[in-house]
């Protein structure tokens, strides 16, 4: 039974460990993602600022010529800023669903592992009682072979002393009868 139950703490340990171990490689596959995804849109501003930095040195130089472009540019750059920005927040808004999802599985493992934690110390305190029934159950066998070993000397020594007396008796009437 306790062997069973050990069996069943370490079976149930082991699916924590096992399901923490996909967790974090579900964890590692999904930072990895978020980091290359932020990479590309680092690379992508860059990109877009050095884009930037031409245009600017263009218009600077035509001004006059150029104004009506620069509003649509201004335009255009407005709509690509709106983009970029509502990417970064779908990108915001999916990074906080990973980590409400990371946070839920982390509080779900942490009740498994307070479960398993409870069942062993439930297991550790059903043994403690069973080895304390064990121990006084030992200690009056152990009282019990000791009176018995007493009363089986106590018998050998009383067998011995009658034994002792019989045998004096036996002499003194084999002499008693000698002497008639």
């Amino acid at each position: 039974d306790r062997e069973e139950a050990v069996r069943r703490a370490e079976r149930s340990l082991e699916a924590v460990r096992t399901a923490l171990a996909q967790e974090a490689e579900q964890q590692a596959v999904a930072a990895q993602e978020a980091q290359r995804q932020l990479l590309d849109f680092r690379q992508a501003v860059s990109s877009e600022s050095r884009d930037r930095s031409a245009a600017d040195a263009d218009l600077q130089a035509a001004v006059k010529e150029l104004q009506l472009s620069l509003q649509g540019e201004a335009r255009e750059r407005s709509a690509e800023i709106g983009k970029a920005l509502s990417r970064c927040e779908e990108l915001h808004g999916s990074l906080e669903d990973e980590r409400r999802v990371r946070q839920q599985a982390v509080s779900e493992l942490t009740q498994q592992l307070s479960v398993a934690v409870d069942s062993i110390q439930e297991e550790q305190t059903l043994r403690s009682s069973e080895d304390v029934e064990l121990s006084q159950m030992v200690e009056t066998l152990r009282r019990g072979v000791e009176e018995a070993r007493r009363r089986a000397d106590e018998s050998e020594l009383m067998v011995g002393r009658l034994a002792h007396d019989l045998s004096r008796r036996l002499d003194e009437e084999a002499r008693a009868r000698d002497a008639e």
